[in-house]
Order: structure tokens, then sequence, then C-alpha cells
């Protein structure tokens, strides 16, 4: 008896395990800031309208996002830290990324010149994050475009 509630339960929760997970919504972004733009590399601080619907905290553990500057290809992105969202969490969340220098295009100091004379850009980040709670992973697609001021 033990053993077939056992086995009702195991089979519940895996065919509902995707109901069990809801994904995080994204309802826009307030800011972005440019941390660095130079030789080094570039470090990005955005601030992001998040909400996460599930009764249990959600954390984003990678990203795989491209960066342009005027339409340029900059580099891969990746996460500086992960971001750890709370249950129920409705609100704004900065999420920090980078570029590291061997990552960068062969086009980044050309952008970097321009940049600097123009005192804005262009940037567009597009690709995936994965987030994981309850020990289930999911990715999510990503596509902004903004023009930030230097």
């Amino acid at each position: 008896m033990i053993i077939r509630l056992w086995i009702s339960f195991m089979s519940f929760l895996f065919f509902s395990g995707c109901t069990l997970f809801r994904e995080v919504e994204m309802h826009g972004v307030e800011d972005i800031r440019v941390e660095e733009f130079s030789a080094s590399g570039v470090r990005l601080h955005a601030d992001i309208k998040l909400h996460n619907p599930n009764g249990y905290k959600v954390k984003m553990t990678r990203a795989d996002l491209d960066l342009r500057a005027n339409n340029k290809y900059i580099g891969k992105v990746k996460l500086d830290e992960t971001l750890v969202l709370q249950r129920k969490f409705e609100g704004v969340q900065t999420v920090k990324f980078s570029v590291a220098q061997e990552k960068l295009s062969l086009e980044f100091l050309g952008q970097v010149f321009m940049i600097a004379l123009t005192g804005r850009a262009t940037l567009d980040i597009e690709g995936s994050v994965t987030g994981k709670g309850m020990g289930v992973a999911k990715k999510v697609p990503v596509k902004h475009k903004e023009e930030v001021k230097f």
C-alpha cells in the first residue's frame, strides 16, 4: 500500500513538473548602465523589472547573450554573478553582465572610439538566460535594444 502511494505521488510530481515551475516574467528594462567600456572589456549593469510567480526562489545561473553596439558585434556576454529572485518577488533587480577582453570582436576598439566621439550608443542584447528553481532548469529567450548615453 505504501509503495503504491509512493509511486502515485512520484508519478504526480513527474507529470505535473511543468506546472510546478512557472516562468519568471520580464516586464521591461528600466535602465542599462555601462560600468566599463574600454580596451579591457565591457561591464554592464541592467535594472530589469521581474516577477517570480513561484512559491520558491529562482536562480539565474547562466547567460548566453550576444552584445552589439550600433549594430556592430561586440562579443558574448556572461553573468558576473548568480541572480537570485526570492519567492513571489515582483520588482526591479540589478543584473551584472560582462564581456571579457579575450572574447571581444576585432571591431571592439573601433566602436569604443566612435562611442567616445558621439557620447552614446545603441546597445542590442539577444540570446538566452538559464534559470533554475526546485531543481528544474529552464532556458528563456532574451531580446532588448536601448540607446545608452556615456
